[in-house]
């Protein structure tokens, strides 16, 4: 299992799953690759990183979960079974009673790294991207699993 967002990126990289794209501006280029790519047979997923007018590190990433591979990561599942193996296994897990992690409260930590309060809140700061041409505004978070 992954700590964050970040150990799992580290990973997908590390096992080739994990494409860069630089400099494709929030304003449908980063919708549109992201569709293409989701389109075409085991997509990686994508960081998009440098997104135009924005301050560097502000990324996007997207198509995390679009393989078995990744998806079986993320639940602490072997990356490599078959589509069948994997589902035995989460099954096994959960006749095994497997629990969720409890909370666990942190005084310091990169979940504290950005921290904006009362009328330092600027939504507008990230680079959330007009994934459609036809959506009506800007979306963080489409497609997430929760």
């Amino acid at each position: 299992m992954f700590n964050d967002l970040r150990e799992f990126i580290a990973k997908a990289k590390e096992l080739r799953e994990l494409k860069l794209v630089e400099g494709a501006d929030r304003d449908l280029e980063i919708g549109a690759i992201t569709e293409w790519f989701a389109s075409l047979p085991n997509p990686p997923a994508l960081l998009f990183d440098n997104i135009p007018g924005f301050k560097a590190g502000y990324r996007v990433a997207s198509n995390l979960f679009d393989t078995m591979t990744r998806t079986a990561l993320v639940l602490g599942l072997s990356p490599r079974g078959s589509p069948k193996e994997l589902i035995l296994e989460w099954r096994e897990r959960i006749k095994q009673g497997h629990q969720l992690i409890p909370p666990v409260k942190v005084r310091e930590g990169p979940v504290l790294e950005n921290v904006r309060l009362a009328d330092r809140v600027d939504l507008l700061e990230f680079p959330a991207p007009k994934w459609h041409e036809e959506d009506g505004g800007r979306y963080i978070g489409t497609g997430d699993v929760g």
